[in-house]
């Protein structure tokens, strides 16, 4: 699963530019498209309801995933 940062924000609660502080500072996992937005797996939204303090909570589909 690869993911966009608006299909982070929908699955943590957390707004983009927390999720944006969160990746410069190696916080939250990402890798770059060639086209420079930031990439997310399954291990990001991890930690990324981790530092929103909803780990466990499920992960809803979105159409914002970006394929495999």
């Amino acid at each position: 699963m690869r993911l966009t940062i608006g299909a982070l924000v929908k699955a943590t609660g957390l707004c983009e530019s927390t999720i944006r502080k969160y990746t410069d500072n190696g916080m939250i996992p990402h890798q770059r498209a060639e086209s420079g937005w930031r990439i997310f797996t399954e291990e990001s939204v991890k930690k990324a309801k981790e530092l929103a303090g909803i780990e466990g909570l499920p992960t809803p589909a979105s159409k914002h995933d970006v394929g495999e």
